[in-house]
């Protein structure tokens, strides 16, 4: 009797181990509990329930999730989303996502997936898939130039307003260089050589500019020069006019004197040669 009842013992202890596994829900985590065998009905009971600390439960009929709602760093590599005129551009992608703990059993109903599956297939397709939509909207030279901050910030935001409140996006941006088409590509060096023939043409038409602007001083300086020249040739000819009066004056008087001298002689009367 004694023998059965221990055999019995063993055997339930046996059943207990191989029917039962232990879980640990971390700190930071969220655990859903899943009930292979359960239905969900019109009466709300749920074939999943939310669960936290440890948690003992059967493998054959249950299953647990485990969902980090901290924010989490993902990388896809060499992923390629078209511009607006439909050219590919590859390059690697970075951004950092969480679930947000309150909906994290409304993400479990919905998807029906644990965090890594969500990652590399939900959250990667939502992640490109904006990325191909906010860049359809721009072109690929604005994309690979000044664009390619304003098409980051626009994804970010469209990703959080497309999917709240269920995930959160952040930091999204691009961790390798741009590689366009080779249409990009061309495009790219026709604007680069369209810019460097508008900066040589600015560049001699500043040095026209300048050019002009010192032979309009030059030309003022010589204006200034003749003038003053003309001036002094005027006045040196008003000089030598009046000293020619002068000496005129003087000579006609001689011509005109009698050689007597006046036994009178008013304030106004002159003699030749007696001043």
């Amino acid at each position: 009797m004694k023998n059965l009842f221990k055999l019995t013992l063993f055997l339930t202890v046996i059943t207990f181990c191989f029917s039962s596994c232990r879980e640990r829900i971390d700190a930071g985590h969220t655990g859903i509990l899943f009930n292979h065998y359960g239905v969900t009905d019109s009466k709300g009971v749920s074939d999943y329930e939310q669960v936290s600390g440890i948690v003992w439960y059967n493998p054959f009929t249950r299953e647990v999730y485990e969902y980090p709602h901290y924010w989490q760093n993902a990388s896809f590599k060499n992923i390629s989303f078209n511009s607006a005129e439909g050219e590919p551009i590859r390059t690697n992608l970075d951004f950092q996502y969480r679930f947000t703990k309150e909906h994290i059993p409304s993400i479990f109903d919905e998807y029906r997936q644990n965090s890594e599956s969500l990652k590399t297939n939900q959250i990667q397709s939502m992640v490109i898939e904006e990325l191909n939509a906010q860049a359809g909207k721009l072109g690929a030279v604005f994309i690979m130039g000044k664009g390619r901050s304003d098409l980051l910030t626009s994804v970010k935001d469209s990703l959080n307003i497309k999917y709240s409140p269920q995930f959160e996006f952040k930091l999204v941006s691009f961790s390798s260089e741009l590689i366009p088409s080779d249409n990009v590509k061309k495009a790219i060096e026709g604007v680069i050589k369209a810019q460097e023939g508008a900066k040589t043409a600015q560049a001699t038409t500043v040095e026209i500019r300048e050019n002009a602007r010192q032979k309009l001083i030059q030309a003022k300086a010589d204006s200034t020069t003749v003038v003053m020249a003309a001036q002094a040739k005027a006045e040196a000819y008003k000089l030598q006019k009046q000293e020619l009066t002068s000496m005129l004056l003087e000579k006609q008087a001689i011509e005109k004197w009698d050689g007597k001298l006046p036994k009178y002689m008013t304030s106004k009367e002159t003699v030749p040669f007696i001043k």
